[in-house]
């Protein structure tokens, strides 16, 4: 597979995506120009068009000093920083922004713009929308540059406390677009989708009889005499959340807490083809239906909602529905849950849309991540079932060390940079 260019490389994976505070750090070999021009010294295809901005108020703030009470995070960043690709970004798309550089000028003029020699970013949060507050001063004059939350998208603009409120005159594509238009509308998706299911339902006789059949490593000894279960997790496996993705992607925002918590409590999601019907064929064999969702624990009742609105199995004497934190212990790693259920039934089977859904130590990287998929290979379409998923996942993570707040812009560019052209 081809990675990155070598220069971008050392300094992507040496300084991380991970947001470090500033000071004493020796920066004398990296060279920000690598992040904000192409590789013919051009910017232009790095950085979205420029947005128009007029004078307005900015979501009803008549001035920046009402932006203060909003800041929950603030860093700031000089010369001696260990900026992240999507910082070094913004610091240099606001000089340019607000005239004070031309896109291609060298990055190191960014501390010659700045009476104090640094940069603050603030997170500021806005209606259950996070933003990007990048504040600096000229003089006694307080300028600034307001990004949506790990983007370069502009939203406002500061010239002494004052606002522009800006907007693009071209809508951004996102990163998830082709990922979700094909999940709602391929016939390919269908068809992916029943024969998972179908080719386990095949599978299903056999490996309720042979009391020596198990699917997960986390089994334990003496199983053989337990009753038969299988366990499925929830988001892109049994049901479909992608009208939610087509919301964030309409809407031109980025995944929230907030955001996610108010689809799942509208308990409206489809299920995924084929499930019901697998469902309902195990159920009907006696097979205990177990599922291992990393939602929130909170979300159980909604979630038990939906459930139910499918008509799909859920046993109402024992707790079959396994959220997040709703034990201690019970982190993203399903591990212990897979666990919990081995303690007392024989698991038959696994389904999921990620590899964590099968086996723990799925967060790493793209090498890690095949050869743990490799190393399970006899499993798949007899014991492991796994559902497809472009739109998000520990795949899409380990393109950019897991850390998912990096900006569409970001996304896009280290998803081409992991492309195999076999040239």
């Amino acid at each position: 597979m081809n990675k990155f260019t070598p220069v971008f490389a050392a300094s992507l994976l040496a300084f991380g995506l991970a947001a470090c505070d500033s000071g004493g750090s020796d920066t004398d070999n990296i060279d920000y120009n690598e992040y904000v021009q192409g590789a013919d010294g051009k910017a232009d295809s790095l950085f979205p068009a420029a947005p128009v901005c007029e004078f307005a108020d900015f979501k009803d703030l008549e001035d920046s000093s009402r932006l203060d009470p909003l800041v929950d995070r603030s860093r700031t960043y000089n010369e001696k920083s260990r900026l992240r690709v999507t910082q070094a970004r913004q610091i240099y798309l606001a000089n340019v922004q607000l005239g004070f550089m031309d896109h291609g000028d060298d990055f190191n003029m960014v501390w010659d713009n700045t009476d104090d020699d640094e940069f603050l970013i603030h997170r500021i949060e806005i209606d259950d929308e996070r933003y990007d507050w990048l504040q600096f001063w000229a003089g006694d004059t307080e300028i600034g540059v307001i990004y949506r939350y790990g983007t370069l998208d502009i939203v406002a603009e500061i010239g002494d406390g004052d606002f522009k409120t800006c907007e693009s005159d071209t809508r951004q594509a996102s990163a998830n677009l082709d990922a979700t238009a094909w999940v709602q509308t391929a016939a390919e998706y269908q068809a992916n989708s029943k024969m998972t299911y179908r080719v386990a339902t095949m599978m299903l006789d056999q490996a309720i009889e042979d009391t020596s059949w198990t699917a997960t490593v986390d089994q334990g000894p003496n199983f053989e005499n337990k009753p038969p279960a299988i366990i499925l997790d929830l988001d892109e496996t049994v049901i479909d959340n992608s009208p939610f993705q087509a919301r964030l992607i309409a809407d031109q925002v980025g995944y929230h807490s907030s955001r996610w918590n108010s689809w799942v409590n509208e308990a409206n999601c489809s299920a995924v083809p084929g499930a019901v019907e697998f469902l309902r064929a195990a159920d009907a064999k006696g097979v205990e239906i177990f599922y291992v969702s990393n939602r929130s624990s909170s979300l159980e009742e909604a979630t038990r909602r939906n459930l139910e609105k499918l008509d799909l199995p859920i046993n109402d004497s024992i707790d079959t529905v396994l959220l997040k934190n709703e034990e201690d212990g019970w982190g993203s790693d399903k591990t212990p849950r897979r666990e919990r259920v081995a303690e007392t039934h024989r698991i038959i089977m696994l389904f999921g849309d990620n590899l964590g859904d099968f086996v723990g130590g799925a967060k790493t990287g793209v090498e890690e991540r095949n050869a743990l998929e490799a190393a399970n290979d006899e499993n798949w379409g007899v014991k492991w079932f796994m559902l497809p998923n472009p739109m998000y996942g520990y795949w899409e993570g380990a393109l950019y060390d897991h850390e998912f707040g990096v900006g569409e812009e970001l996304k896009v560019l280290l998803k081409t940079e992991n492309l195999n052209t076999k040239r």
